[in-house]
């Protein structure tokens, strides 16, 4: 069954179609959803922004985890004359979909925190535009789609509402966030030390890569908290989108830098530093060259 809709996409595929669906498969795509994540971070509210942040990485590491138990072929590695399509987006196992449970996450996410039918109706709209991308470009099967889809809102929703409710509680959000991270990296760490004993050739890139970029983003806005906290509402339209384009650029460079001066480093670990750098260095440094004000009386995050 799963195989006949793959191929009804494919045969009935247009060269228009490949352009809009590939379009679409982008909403789902990790740089789009962190810029999405730091635009709110930097611009619109912190609070706001770290939980996106937080609960799309988290959630990106339930999804790698559960790849590599079930380690399944994509349709374009298995079936005879499928061509897949950006294929260089379709990484380890195919169940369950990462675009997909990315996309929910965040979307969910989002709408949770606004709190308004429209949030909800667009995040499901998209959601589900996302998940038949990723099924009409070859990358996913139907299930892998649907799954991505139900762990996306079971992490978001969970997730998203404990944020929500202990973020100004500074001590229960940092035994939250730091309970998460200590498991993550146990995690982690255990199928690293797993992987090299048993010679079993784990993908762990993207679960390393998640993790790390979770680590980063969590010291960040903790040290940013209690150290240097930021507005993120002053400022006009122009110098918002300056501060966004910059600090963009920046972490771009970052991570190009360690790629570059330190090819012989993972390259997981220059995601931990642009988390870093996200929530709390580029504010920090913003504030010193007046990008970013001191929070403003009464605003909260």
């Amino acid at each position: 069954m799963e195989e006949r809709i793959v191929l009804w996409a494919y045969d009935n595929g247009t060269a228009l179609k490949d352009f809009f669906w590939e379009a679409v498969t982008g909403l789902g795509e990790p740089f789009l959803l962190i810029g999405i994540v730091c635009w709110v971070y930097w611009n619109h509210s912190r609070k706001a922004g770290m939980v996106l942040a937080f609960t799309y990485l988290f959630s990106m590491c339930v999804n790698n985890l559960v790849k590599l138990g079930v380690e399944r072929p994509r349709p374009f590695e298995t079936i005879e004359g499928l061509e897949g399509k950006r294929e260089h987006t379709a990484t380890g196992s195919s169940f369950p979909s990462g675009h997909s449970q990315g996309a929910a996450s965040l979307f969910f996410a989002g709408a949770r925190l606004a709190r308004s039918f429209w949030f909800w109706l667009a995040a499901a709209v998209l959601s589900l535009a996302v998940a038949w991308s990723r099924v009409y470009l070859g990358a996913h099967w139907p299930t892998d789609a649907l799954a991505g889809l139900l762990l996306g809102l079971l992490v978001a929703l969970p997730v998203a509402r404990h944020l929500d409710l202990v973020f100004h509680r500074r001590r229960r959000l940092l035994l939250f966030v730091w309970g998460v991270n200590l498991v993550v990296a146990l995690l982690g760490l255990g199928l690293v030390w797993l992987d090299r004993a048993q010679e079993l050739g784990l993908f762990l890139d993207d679960y390393l890569m998640a993790a790390t970029t979770l680590l980063g983003v969590s010291l960040g806005h903790s040290l940013q908290t209690l150290f240097f906290p930021f507005s993120a509402q002053a400022g006009g339209l122009w110098l918002k989108l300056g501060r966004y384009l910059l600090g963009l650029a920046l972490a771009g460079g970052i991570y190009w830098a360690f790629g570059h001066f330190l090819p012989e480093w993972p390259h997981w670990v220059g995601y931990s530093v642009v988390g870093l750098w996200t929530m709390w260095l580029f504010p920090m440094l913003g504030r010193w060259v007046g990008l970013f004000a001191k929070p403003l009386p009464g605003e909260l995050g």
